[in-house]
């Protein structure tokens, strides 16, 4: 429904416990990526721009983070 930020907020406290939730890592890689793409919707930008950093810090050649934080 397009309610990215309804989206961003229903993630927030999730994002913090993924491991707790088990799956792959690439499932819950998902959700993190589903939680920045609504954050940047949203218009919270410093938000993900943070999550991006920190996404980038660890793994310096994401492509897809460095593509996101360059648009943000």
């Amino acid at each position: 429904e397009a309610d990215f930020a309804g989206a961003a907020t229903t993630l927030d406290p999730v994002v913090e416990h993924l491991a707790l939730f088990g799956g792959s890592h690439a499932q819950r890689d998902v959700v993190l990526r589903t939680h920045i793409d609504a954050l940047m919707r949203s218009g919270r930008t410093d938000d993900a721009r943070v999550i991006l950093q920190s996404r980038l810090d660890e793994r310096p050649s994401s492509v897809w983070a460095k593509t996101r934080l360059a648009s943000v």
